[in-house]
């Protein structure tokens, strides 16, 4: 009877996820980060002949069962809980809690990426005379390195990663050759280090990757200071104050989220500056700017250091995605609508800023771009 029983109950819980897929009776929480939706195929006698309509409707069951993000999230939660290990590849669980993505790791400080000198070399001859030609359009290229969590908390990060260091990744490299060639840059990444040397208080959370919003203020403060000794009719940096919270502002948590577990994280107690851009009397006569980065300007764009602290700021996210501020639609760099020349025309202030993972890509293309526009274009008189 007993066997009987618990074959029923198991007949029945098998059944439980395709009869919620017919007719969902229980909502389940999305996934969080990216993954691909697959819709139902239609049906057409070619499709069936060929078994395309079988093979994609066999992808779209296992994609749409019901309870799927349930049973995704027991599994994850099974590894986290049993093995410390985090499920995801992209992911891993370090030391005391803390929590990378494994790029910032072979990127960041092991210096798997690392690009051949002579191609280092020549970007940075590109970005210097860059720099000096723009000057001569009252424009101003800066080249910013944010830092990575894996660089900021190397102690953190398990021992058997560290065999792999090399001492040199295309940061170091960068560095050296800027400082060579006069090329003008901020270095976060060196300045997050030696704060953290000083016991300010950390910039990155146990379950972000991203900055924190303390180091996201600090970002702003010393960016509006750089450019407000030039340029005195930028608006200034107001910090109104200083709260010690225990929820998450934005991204903080971004990497445990990306776990999709089914455990609640541990609070932190973290640093939330409240600021706002306080503009100068008289006539709106801000910078504009393009920002070419990655994912760490999305702090910055999001808090308003676009199109508060400039005037129509635009994001060109990893130089494909273009995102505006005055209202236009987001756009593809590729898209024949966008006028590249008329936005470089337009901006005053050209930032590329990306992290210490990104750095063999540094620009996404845009210094080639622009470069060729006013140096190796014979007619760049605009």
């Amino acid at each position: 009877m007993i066997k009987k029983t618990l074959y029923i109950f198991s007949i029945i819980a098998l059944l439980i996820p395709l009869a919620n897929y017919l007719h969902p009776f229980i909502n389940s929480k999305n996934l969080v980060g990216f993954y691909e939706v697959k819709e139902k195929p239609k049906i057409s006698l070619k499709s069936i002949y060929s078994y395309e309509f079988q093979t994609d409707y066999e992808k779209h069951i296992q994609r749409n069962i019901g309870l799927r993000s349930d049973f995704i999230r027991q599994k994850n939660q099974i590894y986290y809980s049993l093995f410390n290990v985090a499920y995801n590849p992209n992911m891993l669980v370090g030391e005391q809690g803390y929590f990378y993505e494994m790029n910032y790791i072979d990127n960041g400080i092991l210096g798997q990426d690392i690009c051949d000198d002579n191609i280092l070399v020549d970007k940075t001859k590109k970005i210097y005379a860059l720099q000096e030609e723009l000057k001569k359009h009252n424009k101003e290229l800066l080249i910013i390195f944010a830092p990575g969590k894996a660089s900021y908390f190397p102690e953190y990060v398990p021992k058997i990663y560290m065999h792999k260091l090399k001492y040199e990744t295309n940061y170091s490299k960068y560095i050296k050759l800027f400082n060579l060639y006069n090329v003008n840059y901020i270095d976060f990444k060196n300045w997050f280090i030696q704060l953290k040397k000083s016991n300010y208080p950390p910039l990155y959370t146990k379950t972000g990757v991203h900055w924190n919003k303390l180091g996201t203020y600090i970002v702003i403060d010393s960016l509006v200071n750089y450019f407000n000794k030039t340029h005195p009719q930028m608006p200034e940096l107001v910090l109104a104050d200083m709260n010690v919270e225990s929820k998450y502002w934005y991204n903080e948590s971004d990497c445990y989220d990306n776990l999709n577990l089914i455990s609640h994280k541990k609070k932190e107690k973290l640093i939330h500056p409240e600021f706002y851009f306080k503009k100068r009397e008289g006539q709106d006569n801000r910078l504009t700017s393009i920002a070419v980065a990655d994912s760490y300007y999305w702090n910055l764009h999001l808090i308003g250091f676009s199109n508060e602290y400039f005037k129509d700021g635009q994001f060109w996210y990893y130089n494909d995605n273009v995102y505006y501020t005055d209202g236009r639609e987001e756009i593809k760099t590729s898209d024949p609508r966008l006028n590249f020349e008329r936005e470089i025309k337009n901006a005053d202030v050209f930032i590329i800023l990306f992290t210490d993972i990104n750095q063999r890509v540094l620009d996404g293309g845009f210094i080639d771009k622009l470069y060729n526009l006013y140096i190796t274009s014979k007619d760049n008189d605009f």
